[in-house]
């Protein structure tokens, strides 16, 4: 699958959380969309 087909937007109202709670809950959103397009191996790299 070409990786302009996993683009996808997604909104979510969030009550007041911290900068590292929402880029946590991103990161999380688009593991789930990674791994629900390519089943066999899925890296993630950050800088925290």
């Amino acid at each position: 699958m070409p990786i302009w087909a996993l683009l996808k937007e997604k909104v979510e109202y969030i009550v007041k959380v911290t900068n590292n709670e929402a880029e946590y809950r991103a990161l999380i959103a688009a593991l789930e969309r990674a791994t629900s397009c390519y089943k066999d191996d899925v890296e993630h790299y950050s800088d925290s």
